[in-house]
C-alpha cells in the first residue's frame, strides 16, 4: 500500500494538467486538504461527459471509479448528486475540469493519481 497524496496535492495538479493540455478547470468545492474524497466533473466545451470519484479499493489504495457517464447526466442531476455528495461528504473536493479529449486525460492524468 503506497501512501497517498493528499487530497489538495491531487486536486491541484489535476488543475494543472488540464491546463497543460490546453484546459481549464475550477473548484467546486473545497474539502478537507489531506483525506477528503474528491469528485471531478470532466466535461469537453462545457458538455458534461463523466464524473469521477477517487475512491479507496480493498486494499487500501485510491483508485478513480466512473460516477456517471454522459447518458446520465443534466446540469440539474450533477447539481443534485454533488448536493448529496456534499451531505454524505461534508469534506468533499469537487473539481470541474474542462479537456479537449476527455478520454485521454482519464489515462494520462487521472492513472497517476
Amino acid at each position: 500500500m503506497a501512501t497517498p497524496l493528499a487530497s489538495n496535492i491531487v486536486a491541484g495538479g489535476l488543475l494543472q494538467a488540464a491546463q497543460t493540455i490546453g484546459g481549464n478547470g475550477l473548484v467546486l468545492l473545497r474539502g478537507e486538504a489531506s483525506r477528503g474524497s474528491i469528485l471531478v466533473v470532466l466535461t469537453n466545451r462545457g458538455r458534461i461527459e463523466v464524473i469521477l470519484e477517487r475512491i479507496l479499493d480493498s486494499q487500501g489504495d485510491y483508485c478513480w471509479n466512473r460516477t456517471k457517464n454522459n447518458e446520465s447526466l443534466q446540469s440539474e442531476t450533477v447539481a443534485q448528486f454533488i448536493g448529496k455528495r456534499k451531505r454524505f461528504d461534508p469534506d468533499i473536493w469537487v473539481l470541474e475540469l474542462d479537456v479537449p479529449d476527455v478520454e485521454r486525460f482519464i489515462v494520462d492524468s487521472l492513472a497517476e493519481t
